[in-house]
């Protein structure tokens, strides 16, 4: 019987990049990762989720040699990707002490090395500046949408890649939306304190028997429009992981046994 596709969600906003957001179908992992599973901490076999990354690699037209990725510890550390460093965290280890640091969003103004997060109800955010060259993805788990990681991944490639803010294209992908993010208070004080009157009850929180539900991804909509960006150069990917069981791998619903999905940008 054939392999399933490889699926890649592409967005016309981006036209002129190569990039892409995967779905759960078209690999080789088994069980509760099954298939496309992106993620090396989610199953015992490095060589399936090697596997994994190159049948990607080849639906996304990129070397499959430069995907690159960082540790994800829910941080506002920003790493600027140079050519020594294609292929880390995939084919090639990290660095010393980067595992321990951590980093939630990656830049580059290097074509060809390809940009990797994964996600697994996390927002992935994808950047692009046609005019600076300069490319990001980011990593925003709540944590990192109260750091506003996206903001600090929009001045970081405007201090350090020439990239202007008004110019970028971004887009917002695939999430768990506010109605299945139901949380304490924990995480509504954390969005209080960065976001103040953003967060109180209406548009990206709202209350329900005694619960907080709160839109993780407005609230990166919101930073990025803080950040610089105009409304019109953002676009948001409105499916929830946790409802499209078929096409998404949800952390939250499936109880922590399950896979990752990936975002991934790369300049021609």
């Amino acid at each position: 019987m054939p392999a399933e596709p490889v699926v890649l969600t592409r967005y016309d906003i981006l036209k002129g990049v190569r990039h892409g957001f995967t779905s759960r179908s078209g690999g080789v992992s088994p069980g509760a990762c099954a298939s496309l599973n992106m993620s090396f901490s989610r199953e015992p076999s490095s060589a399936n989720v090697k596997e994994n990354y190159r049948r990607v690699s080849e639906a996304a037209g990129v070397d499959p040699g430069k995907m690159t990725r960082v540790p994800q510890l829910h941080t506002a550390h920003v790493l600027n990707v140079t050519q020594d460093m294609a292929g880390m965290g995939i084919t090639a280890p990290f660095p010393e002490g980067m595992e321990q640091y951590g980093y939630d969003a990656m830049i580059t103004n290097v074509p060809g090395i390809v940009l990797c997060t994964v996600h697994a109800d996390c927002v992935p955010v994808l950047l692009y500046d046609s005019g600076a060259g300069a490319i990001g993805a980011v990593h925003s788990g709540w944590r990192g949408t109260a750091r506003k990681i996206s903001a600090c991944a929009v001045s970081a490639m405007k201090h350090e890649l020439g990239a202007e803010p008004a110019r970028m294209k971004a887009v917002i992908g695939p999430s768990i939306c506010a109605e299945h993010f139901e949380t304490d208070s924990d995480v509504y004080d954390a969005m209080k304190e960065s976001f103040g009157s953003a967060a109180d009850e209406g548009e990206l929180v709202y209350r329900a028997n005694g619960k907080f539900h709160i839109s993780v991804s407005g609230f990166v909509y919101r930073t990025l429009t803080e950040a610089g960006l105009r409304p019109e150069n953002i676009y948001t990917d409105t499916r929830c992981t946790y409802e499209c069981e078929d096409m998404f791998y949800s952390h939250r619903r499936d109880k922590g046994r399950t896979g990752a999905m990936a975002a991934l940008i790369a300049l021609e």
